[in-house]
């Protein structure tokens, strides 16, 4: 796939993509020179690009990722799931790696949770990301040589694999080392707002005593991730747009998306939501409804939207 010129600063810039196409999932070998992919979070709420990337590095010059205001090194051999409607960014030396895209109503029936996940990277050690990483090799390989029903097979084990790895990583009552109990309260802080966002008049209060802690230490605990009212935010602007995708009510309407996401105005979740994301609610419903009645078309191209439209140099 040749992708469009850019300009003077694209001239450097080359990559190649090979991959196959089972409905609208996606396995691809991509390869690439430096570059700075950036998704951010208008691009989530306009775009409707509601996948998963599972991927190993196969080579790495060297690349970083930025996501919820942490950097990650990426690392060859190394299983990396990422979610696309996630805003995040990474900045790429050269590299080849293969990416599978699944859709995220592929992975639901088997994930604790229906929700967004954060970047994810589990060490090979683990022995379901070594055999996620081993199928994913063997995918890629025999991918144009397979039937469709053995491809659905292959999917099927990679989604179940895929999701038992969330499931078990993203946990916050995974295993914690007693060295970093700081992390662990964060990630059972981040639990319980995943829990009671909803609700209207959840307060730091009610989190703190939930947490058994006094607000001080609530602040600090919170603060590297933008505070308390940011972290609540967060988790609201998100099932905002999950409930976007996934509501089968075509009349929606913007007080009753407000409602749930734990405002009792549409007003002031409407200028929340185009702070978030740099457009209004109304927007991104009619747009997704549009793309909703063209879904073949849609998954046919979206892998090839994908890339066009994220390369930035």
């Amino acid at each position: 796939m040749a992708l469009p010129s850019l300009g003077a600063l694209a001239e450097r810039f080359r990559a190649h993509v090979k991959g196959t196409r089972f409905g609208p999932v996606f396995i691809a070998t991509i390869s690439a020179t430096a570059h700075t992919f950036s998704r951010s979070r208008q691009r989530v709420a306009l775009d409707g690009l509601d996948v998963l990337f599972v991927q190993v590095y196969e080579h790495t010059s060297g690349c970083t990722t930025t996501s919820a205001q942490q950097s990650f090194k990426l690392k060859p051999d190394t299983l990396i799931i990422q979610d696309m409607a996630d805003s995040f960014s990474v900045e790429h030396g050269e590299y080849r790696q293969i990416t599978l895209a699944l859709p995220r109503q592929l992975l639901v029936p088997y994930l604790i949770e229906n929700r967004t996940y954060p970047f994810l990277s589990v060490d090979t050690s683990d022995p379901t990301a070594a055999a996620v990483v081993n199928m994913l090799r063997l995918f890629r390989d025999q991918a144009e040589q397979m039937s469709k029903q053995d491809a659905d097979l292959m999917i099927n084990c990679l989604v179940g694999l895929t999701a038992n790895v969330l499931n078990r990583f993203q946990n916050p009552a995974r295993e914690v080392s007693q060295k970093d109990l700081y992390t662990a309260r964060q990630l059972k802080a981040l639990d319980v707002i995943r829990q009671r966002f909803h609700e209207v008049d959840f307060s730091s209060t009610e989190l703190a005593q939930q947490l058994k802690m006094s607000r001080t230490s609530l602040y600090r605990l919170l603060e590297p991730m933008g505070g308390f009212n940011d972290c609540v935010r967060e988790q609201r602007m998100r099932h905002a747009i999950r409930l976007i995708r996934t509501s089968s009510q075509e009349t929606l309407s913007v007080q009753e998306l407000a409602e749930e996401c734990g405002y009792a105005h549409a007003t002031s979740f409407t200028r929340f939501f185009k702070e978030h994301f740099g457009t209004i609610p109304s927007e991104v419903m009619g747009g997704l409804s549009a793309l909703k009645g063209h879904h073949l078309q849609y998954s046919e191209s979206i892998f090839a939207q994908w890339l066009n439209a994220s390369f930035f140099f």
